[in-house]
C-alpha cells in the first residue's frame, strides 16, 4: 500500500496509508451525497468512486480533490496570509 504525506490542522506533516485516504474519502463523499440516493457505490481510484443512480444506467465518477477536517484548516491551508490577518488582529 502506498503512502501519502497530509498536513493536519496544525501544519505538521503526517502519513495516511492507501486504507485511511480511502476512509476519509468515503467520510467526505456521504457528507456530499445521500448514499441510499444511488443503486451502487462502488469504491474505485480513478475517480475515487463510481455512482449509478438505478439499474441499467451509466455509472458517473466522483473524485474527491481536496478535504480539510475544518473550515479553520482550509483558511490555514488555502490562504496564504490567513494566518498572520488573525496574528496582526489579536495585537490591535
Amino acid at each position: 500500500m502506498g503512502v501519502r504525506l497530509l498536513r493536519n490542522c496544525l501544519g505538521r506533516v503526517m502519513s495516511m496509508n492507501a486504507a485511511e485516504k480511502k476512509q476519509d474519502e468515503r467520510r467526505v463523499f456521504d457528507l456530499v451525497y445521500a448514499s441510499e440516493r444511488f443503486d451502487e457505490v462502488i469504491p474505485n481510484e480513478n475517480p475515487d468512486f463510481l455512482l449509478r443512480r438505478e439499474p441499467g444506467m451509466p455509472c458517473f465518477g466522483v473524485e474527491i480533490t481536496e478535504y480539510h477536517v475544518s473550515e479553520t484548516d482550509a483558511r490555514l491551508d488555502r490562504l496564504p496570509a490567513y494566518s498572520t490577518d488573525l496574528l496582526e488582529r489579536l495585537t490591535q
